[in-house]
Protein backbone atom coordinates (compact mmCIF):
# COMPACT_ATOMS: atom_id res chain seq x y z
CA UNK A 1 0.00 0.00 0.00
CA UNK A 2 2.48 2.06 -1.25
CA UNK A 3 2.58 5.08 -3.38
CA UNK A 4 6.03 6.37 -5.38
CA UNK A 5 6.44 9.99 -6.56
CA UNK A 6 9.33 10.33 -9.03
CA UNK A 7 10.07 14.66 -9.63
CA UNK A 8 12.45 16.09 -11.71
CA UNK A 9 16.13 15.24 -11.33
CA UNK A 10 19.05 13.46 -12.88
CA UNK A 11 20.23 9.46 -12.82
CA UNK A 12 18.30 6.51 -12.59
CA UNK A 13 18.23 5.69 -8.48
CA UNK A 14 14.65 6.90 -8.58
CA UNK A 15 14.03 4.42 -11.19
CA UNK A 16 15.42 1.82 -9.44
CA UNK A 17 13.48 2.36 -6.58
CA UNK A 18 10.03 2.88 -8.11
CA UNK A 19 10.50 -0.11 -9.92
CA UNK A 20 11.23 -2.26 -6.51
CA UNK A 21 8.30 -0.71 -5.34
CA UNK A 22 6.11 -1.62 -8.42
CA UNK A 23 7.49 -4.93 -8.39
CA UNK A 24 5.63 -5.02 -4.70
CA UNK A 25 2.55 -3.91 -5.91
CA UNK A 26 2.82 -0.25 -5.26
CA UNK A 27 1.76 2.59 -7.35
CA UNK A 28 3.38 5.31 -9.02
CA UNK A 29 3.21 9.37 -9.78
CA UNK A 30 5.65 10.22 -12.31
CA UNK A 31 6.16 13.87 -13.41
CA UNK A 32 5.86 14.75 -16.69
CA UNK A 33 8.52 16.14 -19.19
CA UNK A 34 7.40 19.45 -19.99
CA UNK A 35 7.43 20.60 -16.21
CA UNK A 36 10.89 18.65 -15.67
CA UNK A 37 13.70 21.44 -14.74
CA UNK A 38 15.76 17.70 -15.41
CA UNK A 39 13.13 15.41 -17.16
CA UNK A 40 16.09 12.85 -16.69
CA UNK A 41 14.67 10.80 -13.39
CA UNK A 42 11.70 10.94 -13.91
CA UNK A 43 11.54 9.64 -17.60
CA UNK A 44 13.78 6.78 -16.78
CA UNK A 45 11.55 6.04 -13.73
CA UNK A 46 8.64 5.88 -16.35
CA UNK A 47 10.77 3.83 -18.95
CA UNK A 48 11.63 1.55 -16.57
CA UNK A 49 9.11 0.85 -14.17
CA UNK A 50 6.01 2.65 -15.70
CA UNK A 51 3.49 4.91 -13.73
CA UNK A 52 -0.35 5.20 -12.66
CA UNK A 53 -0.41 8.75 -13.65
CA UNK A 54 1.91 10.40 -15.45
CA UNK A 55 1.37 14.56 -14.49
CA UNK A 56 2.57 17.78 -14.96
CA UNK A 57 4.00 19.26 -11.53
CA UNK A 58 1.06 21.45 -10.17
CA UNK A 59 -0.93 18.30 -10.42
CA UNK A 60 1.39 15.78 -8.21
CA UNK A 61 -0.77 16.44 -5.46
CA UNK A 62 -4.28 16.04 -7.08
CA UNK A 63 -2.71 12.83 -8.35
CA UNK A 64 -1.35 10.98 -5.30
CA UNK A 65 -4.76 12.12 -3.87
CA UNK A 66 -6.27 9.90 -6.92
CA UNK A 67 -3.80 6.78 -6.09
CA UNK A 68 -4.85 7.41 -1.73
CA UNK A 69 -8.60 6.73 -2.73
CA UNK A 70 -8.01 3.77 -4.96
CA UNK A 71 -6.02 2.00 -2.10
CA UNK A 72 -7.43 -0.95 -0.35
CA UNK A 73 -9.13 -0.10 3.21
CA UNK A 74 -6.01 -0.75 6.13
CA UNK A 75 -7.33 -3.42 7.88
CA UNK A 76 -8.62 -2.68 11.65
CA UNK A 77 -6.91 -4.20 14.55
CA UNK A 78 -9.23 -6.09 16.76
CA UNK A 79 -8.65 -6.34 20.39
CA UNK A 80 -8.73 -10.31 22.02
CA UNK A 81 -11.88 -10.34 24.38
Amino acid sequence: NAIGVVLTGMGRDGADGLLAMRQAGGRAVVQDVITSVVPGMPEAARKLAGADIVAPLHEIAASIGLQVQQLPAPRQWRESA
